[in-house]
């Protein structure tokens, strides 16, 4: 899967195709990914990032191994925020601006889920919601 970020509400529900993983060259469903976290951050006037241990999940015996996600859908409710995956944005520049209640987006690997910073941009807090996939 390419890296980047998709605007859901260009795919009219075929998004949810992106919870599979699609292994063979016929296109066959596999297996639905791996639901590894959720998070709901408050958007204030310093720029927050998601918490790690949401997208990085220790498994296996006695948690020696760890889960990233390579996959995020996130939504933004409330007041307007900017976000960004290259750097941190400011309240007025910077990163792409999100009005609360927009249609969510999408993060596709975990440098992005990684790098992933957001900030108000006027008085009132903002509240995002993401959901992790492996």
């Amino acid at each position: 899967m390419a890296e980047g970020i998709w605007d859901s509400s260009l795919w009219d529900g075929a998004e949810w195709a992106l919870i599979f993983d699609w292994n063979d060259t016929m296109g066959n469903m596999i297996r639905p990914r791996r639901l590894l976290g959720q998070q709901t951050l408050t958007v204030s006037s310093t720029a927050v990032g998601f918490t790690s241990t949401n997208y990085h999940v220790s498994t296996g015996p006695n948690g020696t191994n760890t889960t990233r996600a390579s996959l995020a859908y996130v939504t933004v409710e409330d007041a307007p925020v900017r976000w960004s995956i290259v750097g941190t944005p400011t309240a007025s520049t910077g990163g792409h601006k999100v009005l609360g209640g927009s249609p969510g987006f999408w993060l596709f690997s975990d440098s992005d889920i990684q790098n992933f910073r957001a900030i108000r941009t006027g008085a009132t807090d903002g509240l995002i919601h993401a959901t992790f996939w492996e």
